[in-house]
């Protein structure tokens, strides 16, 4: 067993990930290999405990946004780290996500049996109007014999929209779930708002708390924010022009992600719940991926900080 499992089996805070998407389908082996060496140089130059690989879905059905940017199909996250990733040996374990929903039981089971120490995140269709080879709890009871920890998606702007974040969780725990990755956070006060509601549900209910990962992103443009708003991502109005008149957007995105976490942390600390951290970056601009690399070190220091 990894340390990341112990510590997700621990319940720990600290974790530390870093998320990438796999490349477009359309390109050849031999582009895709040459991102992922790419991918991987910098990787290696970074102290995290696991490497998140997306599995990407439309959202507009979920968010209602409409992008106004275009979107390549994307290969497959398994076959992307068993073709790609692995053939660097790089060796930080993976943590796969997989959409419940585009797939069958047997179909995840056949994929994922193919890597020997990973990570499942189960994600469900956008919204009820996406039709469903797996129901998503199905989902966590039919893979929970793979002896992988199993994850789940948390959204705090769907909680502000619903009301009812806390409950999916638990939900998902007594199903077999054993950690969740939000979507990115920029709006403090909502992420805080499910947080604290997710606390007090569990302790209502005698629920053991488990780690949540704190998903982040650099952005330094308005075609990133464009990205965000199709994803659903809420930006207070203050951060955003913030962000698009300031002399370095860049910088001073990375200057209030830092803050937030640690505003989210000492929350999370106060009331023991275990907190880490997932930093990624939405864009494909080089000066945002870097900084997102960047912001690994100093999220590491903010953990270091705080004692986890």
């Amino acid at each position: 067993m990894s340390e990341l499992f112990k510590k997700f089996k621990n319940k720990e805070s600290g974790i530390l990930l870093y998320s990438i998407t796999p490349p477009g389908k359309q390109n050849t082996h031999e582009r895709n290999l040459e991102i992922t060496r790419k991918r991987i140089e910098r990787l290696q130059n970074i102290n995290i405990d696991g490497l998140a690989i997306y599995d990407l879905q439309n959202e507009e059905s979920r968010t209602g946004h409409q992008k106004s940017f275009s979107v390549s199909s994307n290969l497959e996250p398994v076959e992307y780290y068993l073709h790609y990733v692995r053939s660097f040996k790089y060796t930080t374990p993976p943590i796969i996500y997989q959409a419940a929903g585009n797939y069958s039981v047997n179909e995840m089971k056949g994929r994922l049996s193919l890597i020997k120490e990973k990570g499942i995140v189960l994600v469900g269709p956008p919204s009820k109007k996406e039709s469903a080879k797996t129901d998503l709890l199905e989902a966590y009871t039919q893979l929970s014999d793979m002896e992988a920890p199993l994850g789940g998606v948390a959204i705090p702007e769907r909680h502000t929209a619903k009301g009812d974040e806390p409950k999916r969780m638990v939900n998902k725990q007594r199903h077999g779930c054993d950690f969740f990755i939000t979507q990115v956070v920029y709006d403090v006060e909502r992420c805080k708002t499910m947080l604290s509601e997710d606390y007090n549900y569990c302790i209502y209910n005698n629920i053991a708390l488990v780690p949540i990962i704190l998903t982040v992103s650099p952005c330094g443009y308005q075609k990133t924010l464009e990205i965000f708003k199709w994803l659903g991502i809420s930006v207070p109005k203050w951060i955003e022009h913030d962000l698009l008149h300031s002399a370095n957007p860049l910088a001073n995105s990375t200057d209030v992600l830092k803050d937030i976490i640690r505003d989210i942390v000492s929350f999370c600390l106060k009331k023991n719940i275990p907190v880490g951290c997932n930093i990624e970056s939405i864009s494909k601009r080089k000066d945002e991926v870097l900084a997102s690399f960047e912001l690994v070190s100093e999220i590491e220091q903010i953990f270091t900080d705080a004692n986890i």
